[in-house]
């Protein structure tokens, strides 16, 4: 009777293909515990180490390693690397050279399961091992045969007498590599998650779990099993048996070993990656009558600990790649979600495990990233009409067709469309844009957000939150009515900036702390207002301005502000120096320091102000 052992870590892949450095540190790890003569006691010469072979290579080992062999001896074949499925779910272990083309695996460049069933089946050894920490490992069980009998149930039946097979991963979840939080100095630093604790339970003795002195496969992989659990609950390692291959002996542990004793008592301790009071003591009481230093048994303590502080760690690098991410984008776009699902799978975390980071990120992108507004640009624009329509009033109205619904959605708290209690500048022009086309098919609310702008809050829903503290919020409403002969008077524009005045004020809608009005302003005047509520102002300032009133555009398109003092020519040709032009707006606006700006214009033609507007 021998015991032989074929390990094989692939480290390095063609293009398309990522790295996994730690494979072969896996492969060393797993040799140097394997050909201890205290825990695995297998010859050297009788330990096969393949590093980045090649298909062909591979072959030869895996058929070396079942050929030829007497029904008493144990075999072992360990594999570190890339698992891949075909397009009909069957599992390729990657070699050195294997690669894609148009994104499907080539199947000749890789190992199929097959090959390994076959290897395994046609062997007389009675003894057989197989460990494989890879993605979807768990497939290696599909389609196994034995000689004399069909298809198998994967549960019951995996053909031979004393086989076991060990994988990282169900059929459809990834494995993970190593994480970088390892203690590089550490001998087990850089090792996959499943192969670390498949390493520390033979090395350390603590996969002994009846402690007899002996550990069987169906030990390693119980204890392998709830470690990786503990540091990535995401991943699911099986364990296949045939017959009496669960009793399968792989090594010894020293069951005396007073390092062993306390590491036992450690974990059975540690609850939630901490020790209670009481398990403190314990646990010190222990430590003085085996002798330890406290430097001892603090090492040990942290070795038991380390699947709860890598989970928390994980716990918290999602945390903060999430808040990361709210920043620049918030609602997630369907394609952002998928990739954060694919993140979560990476990390090994449940949906349970990030219910409760999820809820305290969201939470505070809703009060935090949409009410101090985050990202280089908050800026939004709210137009009554596109560049080439007029703005109506209401007949028998006091206000404008569109103020009055901008108010109303306000006012009411109707633009909450998302019930969540706040109204943001996307809700509130949806709102308002709905109504106006119900009463006013021929106009066209228009909406142009730059980055994050369509979150900027602009007010509370009065009926679900509590007073709004002011924060820098500050408001330039402007309203012309009156104009010289051969533009038409507007009286509404003056009602349309008292009723915005009010809601905003009020703090159980807007809470502007400061809002300023203008009636019928000459441009001079017009223009110092807009520089002064735009300039001296923080990054974290929300300047909001609003315009009621005629706007024209000149023979070129450009847009103007009319003014009280807006006129034209005998010929009809605009005076601008009698207007306020929209390049100077945007001149002020790219220029401040603030990064929350909305601007609202109840005009004609206003959709073309956004026109030339661009970041710096």
């Amino acid at each position: 009777m021998v015991k032989v052992a074929l390990l094989i870590g692939i480290s390095e892949y063609e293009p398309g293909l990522n790295t996994l450095p730690g494979s072969v540190k896996d492969v060393d790890a797993m040799q140097r515990v394997l050909a201890h003569s205290e825990i695995g006691d297998f010859a050297e010469a009788d330990i096969t180490v393949l590093k980045n072979p090649k298909r062909q290579e591979m072959e030869d080992a895996i058929y070396t390693l079942f050929s030829d062999r007497k029904k008493d001896d144990l075999l072992l074949l360990y594999f570190s690397g890339h698992g891949i499925k075909d397009e009909s779910g069957k599992l390729y272990l990657a070699t050195r050279t294997t690669r894609k083309e148009n994104g499907k695996l080539v199947k000749p460049s890789a190992v199929g399961a097959t090959f390994l069933h076959e290897s395994i089946n046609e062997s007389r050894s009675q003894r057989q091992v197989i460990i494989l920490d890879c993605c979807f490992s768990g497939a290696i069980a599909q389609g196994m045969t034995v000689k004399d009998d069909g298809a198998l149930n994967l549960k019951e039946q995996l053909g031979g007498k004393g086989r076991a097979i060990l994988t990282s991963s169900s059929v459809i979840e990834y494995s993970f590599g190593s994480d970088g939080s390892e203690n590089p100095g550490h001998e087990n630093a850089g090792l996959s998650t499943y192969t670390r604790y498949l390493v520390e339970g033979l090395e350390k003795g603590t996969a002994d779990l009846n402690g007899d002195g002996w550990i069987s496969v169906d030990e390693l992989h119980e204890y392998t099993s709830a470690k990786v659990k503990e540091a990535a609950p995401a991943m699911t390692p099986k364990f296949f048996p045939v017959e009496e291959g669960h009793k399968i002996l792989l090594a010894k542990s020293s069951k005396d070993d007073p390092k062993l004793k306390y590491r036992k008592e450690a974990e059975s301790r540690a609850g939630q990656g901490k020790f209670s009071p009481f398990a403190r003591r314990i646990l010190d009481i222990l430590r003085d009558e085996l002798g330890f230093t406290i430097e001892e048994a603090t090492a040990i303590e942290d070795e038991v600990l380390r699947p709860y502080r890598d989970y928390e760690g994980k716990l918290i690098e999602y945390e903060q790649v999430l808040l990361d991410a709210v920043k620049i984008e918030y609602p997630f776009s369907e394609a952002t979600q998928r990739d954060l699902k694919d993140y979560q799978k990476r990390l090994g975390l449940l949906d349970e495990d990030i219910i409760s980071v999820e809820q305290r990120v969201f939470s505070l992108s809703e009060s935090i990233v949409r009410v101090a507004q985050v990202g280089k640009e908050g800026r939004v624009i709210l137009t009554s009409s596109s560049a080439t329509q007029y703005s109506f009033e209401q007949q028998g109205s006091e206000l404008s067709i569109y103020t009055r619904y901008l108010v109303e959605g306000i006012e009411t708290g109707a633009a909450d469309q998302d019930d969540d209690g706040w109204i943001s500048v996307d809700e509130l022009h949806e709102y308002a844009s709905n109504k106006v086309q119900e009463v006013s098919p021929a106009m066209s609310p228009q909406f142009y957000p730059v980055r994050e702008g369509f979150r900027i809050v602009l007010a509370k829903s009065p009926h679900k939150a509590s007073k709004v503290k002011a924060t820098g919020k500050t408001a330039l409403l402007i309203g012309v009515s009156e104009y010289p002969a051969g533009l038409n008077p507007l009286p509404s524009a003056k009602k349309d900036v008292l009723a915005l005045q009010r809601v905003l004020q009020n703090p159980e809608m807007g809470g502007f702390d400061e809002v300023s009005t203008l009636i019928n302003p000459e441009p001079t005047r017009m223009q110092e207002a807009i520089e002064t509520i735009f300039s001296e102002r923080s990054k974290d300032d929300l300047i909001l301005l609003y315009f009621s009133g005629n706007a024209l555009k000149d023979e070129s398109g450009k847009f103007y502000f009319a003014t009280s003092i807006t006129r034209k020519t005998s010929k009809g040709n605009l005076i601008k120096s009698s207007t306020v032009p929209a390049s100077f707006v945007h001149e002020i606006m790219r220029d401040s320091r603030a990064k929350r700006q909305v601007v609202i214009l109840d005009s004609c033609f206003s959709g073309a102000f956004a026109e030339g507007l661009t970041v710096k």
